[in-house]
């Protein structure tokens, strides 16, 4: 059964995750979504080298691991809100092993919470366009 990914949308209606990547450069925008691709493609996402289940405090959450321009993209989302579903949260980078911007992980967490109240209006289709 393939994954379907959903992007955050925030409580201004605003699909978060389509404003990030539409603000990258093109080629980087298409790496990103190449790589969505293929994990929706796949039976089972734990321990592959394209993502990583965080841990303590953000055991619920999963780092997407991209590397484009030399710079090292990590999308943070959820299983979730339903079966085969991953709710892409916060684009966060790795820099010197630590998320970028500081407290993307916390963010992260909010809006996973905010996706578990109210999936219709917090989540939409990912867009690979």
């Amino acid at each position: 059964m393939p994954w379907n990914f959903l992007d955050y949308v925030d409580p201004g209606g605003q699909n978060a995750i389509k404003l990030w990547l539409d603000s990258l450069p093109t080629k980087v925008k298409a790496r990103i979504n190449t790589r969505l691709q293929h994990l929706a493609g796949l039976d089972v996402l734990s321990d592959t080298r394209y993502t990583e289940k965080l841990s303590g405090k953000y055991s619920n959450l999963i780092e997407i691991k991209i590397e484009a321009n030399n710079v090292q993209y990590r999308p943070l989302a959820f299983y979730g809100p339903e079966r085969w579903q991953i709710t892409i949260l916060f684009p966060a980078e790795e820099r010197s092993d630590r998320f970028e911007p500081p407290g993307a992980c916390d963010t992260a967490l909010r809006r996973r919470i905010e996706v578990q109240a109210e999936p219709e209006k917090r989540t939409c289709a990912h867009d690979y366009s």
